[in-house]
């Protein structure tokens, strides 16, 4: 048969210190408290009544209180001490716990980078990718560039609520920025013929635009994909806004144009688009053939009303660099700027 030892007041301190100790030990913290001021109490107390006794010498018993209150001092400078102990070795612990979760994402990121590296480059004549692009130059740019989405995102949402959700604004999608500019420009002119080349996330922040801010007009997107366009109606149609813009479907076919070989919308979809106030050139895409875009301005330029508005998306690429220099000359009357937006913006006016 085994005994049991009953725990003495010492074993039992400490048990409610370290009790105390633990994430959710405000309880035990209290129950530490008092017993640490009752046994302060209690031992001077019982020795200076024994020392009163047992001990025949007058002011024994102020010897036995002394005594008490040597014992509760160095029981109380052992108490801090495994109290800062304890605290010590769990701080220690967190900041291992902290530095092994940072090690583990860095090392997936870095086999995510690797992975990419190899897909990229199989051969391996490039040096590893988180080398070349975890520079301090790069790391502010990217910060930058956030930023200015997450800004511009917030000022979209600010003129234009929708009504549920809305594609992710990364990819091939119009950017954040270049929405912004495009519903500021819509608000601003209040056009009677909106043209888009392409239609996706642009169509349905101008019809909610014309719904909420009350612009009449008309609101027509040029799509040659024919799924692409079936799921742009599908997105109008979610927030309510299938009847204020329209998604004509108009397949690629030859221009005509003597300086131009690439296909661009069927000249059957453009008959009845007249006075364009505002246009935004997101299509056909680059794919299609060399400079694309450029058939927007010879087969429309007749058709643009006085006060009118051109954005070009994706300017800073080489194509659109050489349609730009291209339409200026045939844009008779109107101004041009180049944004620094995500993908770069020409900025086509006349007459404002």
């Amino acid at each position: 048969m085994t005994g049991t030892v009953a725990p003495g007041p010492g074993s039992t301190l400490l048990r409610r210190l370290e009790d105390a100790l633990a994430p959710d030990g405000a309880a035990a913290v209290r129950q530490a408290v008092a017993g640490a001021v009752a046994a302060a109490v209690f031992v001077p107390a019982v020795l200076a009544l024994l020392c009163a006794f047992l001990v025949p010498v007058t002011g024994a018993w102020f010897l036995g209180l002394l005594a008490g209150l040597v014992i509760d001092l160095l029981a109380g400078t052992f108490a801090l001490g495994v109290v800062s102990h304890r605290l010590t070795m769990r701080k220690l612990r967190e900041q291992q716990r902290a530095v092994r979760s940072v090690e583990l994402r860095t090392r997936a990121v870095e086999e995510r980078a690797a992975h990419v590296e190899s897909a990229l480059y199989p051969n391996g004549a490039r040096r590893p990718v988180t080398a070349s692009l975890a520079t301090p130059q790069d790391l502010a740019a990217a910060s930058r560039s956030l930023g200015d989405r997450l800004q511009a995102t917030q000022n979209l949402f600010a003129l234009v609520s929708p009504r549920g959700p809305v594609p992710p604004l990364t990819g091939f999608v119009a950017s954040p920025d270049v929405l912004l500019l495009l519903v500021q420009k819509f608000l601003t002119l209040r056009p009677s013929m909106t043209l888009e080349c392409g239609s996706g996330t642009s169509t349905l922040f101008l019809a909610l635009a014309a719904q909420q801010h009350g612009v009449e007009g008309r609101i027509v997107s040029l799509e040659s994909d024919l799924a692409y366009a079936k799921g742009t109606r599908a997105l109008l149609a979610e927030h309510g806004v299938a009847h204020l813009a329209e998604v004509r479907h108009a397949p690629l076919a030859p221009t005509g144009l003597p300086d131009h070989e690439a296909p661009w919308y069927d000249r059957a979809a453009l008959e009845d688009l007249h006075d364009i106030g505002l246009a935004f050139v997101d299509g056909p895409p680059g794919k299609t053939g060399p400079q694309a875009r450029y058939p927007f301005v010879p087969l429309l330029a007749d058709r643009l009303a006085p006060r009118c508005v051109i954005v070009m998306d994706d300017a800073n690429r080489r194509e659109e660099r050489g349609v730009t220099e291209r339409w200026l000359p045939q844009l008779e009357g109107f101004s041009h700027r180049f944004l620094e937006l995500t993908r770069g913006a020409g900025l086509f006016e006349r007459g404002l």
